[in-house]
Order: structure tokens, then sequence, then C-alpha cells
């Protein structure tokens, strides 16, 4: 599942390392599809399952989705090996969590500002960490159980909102994947509609963690 947050990507730049495109054509594999749409060779793809073979076809797919995170392990330790960069084991990404009581979980570009933010409060002696979330899906509640487990506080920020639901989904996710554990995990509401986030919300975040209830950072 590929999620990408808006305005801050969409609106801002900043410099990037892009590959020579004989090092991509080396890296990826032939883009030949399996299946395609072919005036020569006309076909109709996919339009219906029934009742009777619908549920073994959505039972396949759980299955294959499930087994692509080891794929995922697989093509970034490649992808590593190939450019020379690597982005924690391709699922997630951790910066300062070895001694950390307090670890951010983020996705996308707020990410950037949490370790800033994280680097000004280790300056005050705040052992704060962060976890940045880089597959949603499938999502890889293993690596975020032994990431996360023996930490004291977990604060989860969602760029997203589920109305109804008392907290953001990735948090959802998150208590679902530390339900056996101690630790102690709060939701955050943040840059909803591309409302900038700063470092200053983010080191408030961390004062304010263990107080009850889903944090709104305005």
């Amino acid at each position: 599942m590929v999620c990408l947050d808006g305005f801050t990507l969409s609106h801002v730049y900043e410099p990037t390392d892009v590959p020579e495109q004989d090092q991509v054509d080396k890296f990826l594999p032939p883009y030949q599809p399996k299946w395609k749409l072919d005036p020569e060779n006309p076909a109709t793809l996919g339009p219906i399952s029934l009742p009777w073979n619908h549920m073994e076809i959505k039972e396949d797919q759980q299955k294959d989705s499930l087994n692509s995170i080891n794929i995922v392990k697989q093509v970034h330790d490649e992808f590593s090996q190939q450019f020379q960069r690597s982005y924690g084991n391709g699922l997630i990404e951790q910066y300062k969590c070895e001694d950390a009581e307090t670890v951010l979980v983020c996705m996308g570009t707020v990410c950037g500002t949490a370790r800033v933010a994280i680097d000004q409060m280790r300056e005050q002696g705040k052992r704060v960490g962060l976890v940045k979330l880089k597959c949603f899906r499938p999502f890889p509640d293993e690596d975020l159980k032994a990431a996360l487990k023996d930490k004291k506080n977990v604060a989860v920020f969602d760029k997203s909102l589920s109305f109804g639901l008392k907290e953001g989904p990735v948090c959802s996710e998150i208590k679902s994947a530390l339900q056996s554990e101690k630790t102690k995990v709060k939701s955050y509401i943040i840059g909803l509609g591309g409302r900038d986030v700063t470092v200053e919300r983010l080191v408030k975040a961390v004062d304010e963690v263990e107080k009850p209830g889903t944090g709104w950072l305005k």
C-alpha cells in the first residue's frame, strides 16, 4: 500500500539523489506484464467473481499480501547493495531508539521534522526516539513489536482521521501489535488538510504523552 501525504510533497521542493538510468535498468526486471490490454488479442480481465469462489480468491490475495512482507525486506536489501543507501529494513526505520523511553511513530514527511525535534529533546536530556513506518500494508506488526515493546511510551501521529474512532488508524494498528505489552500508546491527530506540523508541536506532544485521551496538534 502506497501512503503519501500531500502538500509537503506537492508544494515543497528539496534536493534529491536520482540514480543514473543504467543503474535503475540494472536493478529493475524487464517490464513484461503477464496480462495486458492488447487490441490484437482482446480479452476481458477479471470482471467478476461469484459466491462459490469469491472467498477463495480473497483468501489467496490475503496470503500473498501477508507473504509479501518478506519480499519487501528482500528487495530493500538488494536496493541497498545496488545504490549504497538503505531505509531501515524497508518496513520500518529507527532513529535513536536504542535507549529511548518515549518513541514517536510517524509516516511520511513529518518524520524529518520529528528527527529535528528529537535532536533538540536529546540535548535537553530527554530520551526520545523515532520509528518511521515505511510500509502500511502488509502491516509490519512483528517488526514494530520488537522495536517498541520495551518502551515506556509510544506517541503515534496520524495525518488521517477515521470518523467515529477515538484514535488514528495507525494508532489502532500499533495498539493491536502491542496488546500483550505494558507499553502506553497515545494517539495524536496532526496535519489534516496540509496544516504544518512544527518541531514545537511535536515537543509539546512528548511533554504531555502520559495524559489520557487523543491529542489534536493544531
